[in-house]
């Protein structure tokens, strides 16, 4: 367990109220402007660890398999050559890219002992 006193102000925390469920995350220093009256004794406290899919010229390739039952012998093949070679594959890629990265999740991490009430 790691004590609250420690982390970075900025280091992203998920926030459980065991009586509500609510969870919320917010970084320590949100978390310490918001909770700093209220009962700590029903909250759980974990660091955050930021979580981003990826997407990539894989993740293409494999749709364009799963719909190349319906479609003539050397379909797939042929699609996966144009998008392969096609200069604007990789520029969509990282579109998508930076949208899901602008968009991050996040997963718990350690657990947090509130050390500073």
């Amino acid at each position: 367990m790691i004590k609250l006193s420690k982390l970075d102000n900025d280091r992203m925390l998920f926030v459980k109220n065991t009586c509500t469920y609510d969870i919320d995350i917010m970084t320590k220093c949100d978390f310490i402007n918001e909770y700093k009256r209220q009962d700590i004794e029903v909250l759980k406290v974990y660091t955050a660890v930021k979580s981003v899919p990826t997407f990539s010229k894989s993740d293409i390739y494999n749709r364009i398999d799963e719909m190349d039952d319906n479609c003539y012998s050397d379909w797939a093949e042929d699609v996966w050559v144009d998008i392969d070679n096609s200069p604007e594959t990789d520029a969509f890629i990282g579109m998508i890219n930076d949208v899901f990265e602008s968009h991050p999740s996040y997963d718990f991490d350690e657990r947090v002992e509130l050390d500073i009430w």
